[in-house]
């Protein structure tokens, strides 16, 4: 089932039906003391991020984020409705909400949830939350579980991962299919709804600047580049695209892709790389900054996802090395 994730106010229709339902479901199972779920007014006070997920346009789930400061964000109001169990949609929401706070430079999250959420804990304790004793103001309570969950990994750990960039080949497909899956569902990355086959995707892409991170053997990644027209002035131009699998995502394989496909276009005569980005895409916007890409505009309601329309930020990097003045050229490789 394919679902989109939006960021809306905690006040909007379909949210205030979500935490309607979620507070349902939770009162004749905790005393009011031991529910610490916010209201829709606390949600909007505290400033938390909250986003709603919807199958074929109904919301099926939600979810929010409380930072405090650059030490945590906390997650809030976490629900999927009953009927849209079993799909995934939490882990989705999970990610999501993880990613948001990797764009925000939080390397960690904490969420309070009860101990009659058996299946919610499942999906905690699988995502890999630890549990932790009770943090901020929160107290000891024996119907109330911690847990957290570092998703920004500390320098030395960053150092210390091994990645290798190689070619991708036709057998790495079925890996970078899953990738791509990935970023289908997070609504994030691409206004694709479905993946192609690899006949499909391979007609699609340049046969060169095809890359794969590899971890232990396994694709964690992997970048490629479409022509974007035939006609042969625009041969030196190309759209770059990088996908990072969700459990290595804040741990500079995007970087590491992003630079390599870089030099492997240089290398076979690209001269402008071009990217068309979400603009709630934060995280790929300022990788794509810190590599040498500039904004150049925006593509105002230029798609639909899911029925929605959606805009798109225009970003792209001129080669110093290709097509430039060989006194520029030169300067650029020493």
């Amino acid at each position: 089932m394919s679902a989109i994730i939006t960021r809306e106010h905690p006040d909007s229709a379909d949210a205030v039906v979500l935490i309607t339902e979620l507070e349902a479901h939770l009162d004749p199972l905790y005393p009011a003391k031991s529910r610490h779920g916010y209201s829709v007014e606390k949600l909007i006070a505290q400033g938390v991020a909250f986003f709603v997920l919807r199958q074929n346009d109904t919301p099926a789930g939600c979810g929010g984020i409380q930072f405090f400061g650059k030490e945590f964000g906390e997650l809030k109001r976490m629900y999927v409705r009953p009927q849209f169990r079993g799909f995934g949609f939490g882990r989705l929401l999970l990610d999501h909400l993880a990613d948001h706070a990797c764009a925000q430079g939080i390397a960690l999250l904490r969420l309070e949830t009860g101990i009659h959420q058996a299946a919610a804990i499942r999906l905690y304790e699988r995502m890999g939350f630890q549990r932790i004793p009770p943090f901020g103001d929160y107290t000891e309570d024996p119907l109330s579980l911690y847990y957290e969950k570092r998703i920004l990994p500390l320098p030395s750990e960053v150092e210390a991962m091994s990645v290798d960039i190689s070619p991708m080949t036709p057998a790495d497909w079925e890996q970078v299919r899953a990738i791509y899956v990935e970023g289908i569902a997070s609504g994030q990355a691409t206004f694709e709804t479905e993946t192609p086959s690899w006949d499909q995707w391979d007609a699609a892409h340049h046969p060169f600047a095809r890359l794969a991170a590899r971890r232990d053997g396994r694709v964690i990644g992997w970048a490629a580049l479409s022509p974007v027209s035939r006609r042969k002035c625009y041969a030196g131009v190309a759209e770059v695209s990088v996908y990072v699998a969700a459990s290595y995502r804040g741990r500079g394989v995007g970087r590491r892709l992003l630079e390599a496909v870089i030099v492997e276009s240089e290398r076979h005569g690209i001269w402008t790389l071009q990217g068309a980005t979400f603009p709630s895409n934060a995280a790929s916007l300022r990788l794509q900054q810190s590599c040498g890409f500039r904004e150049i505009g925006r593509r105002e309601r230029v798609a639909q996802l899911h029925g929605q329309w959606r805009d798109t930020i225009l970003t792209e990097r001129r080669s110093s090395v290709v097509g430039s003045p060989p006194s520029r050229a030169r300067s650029a490789a020493e």
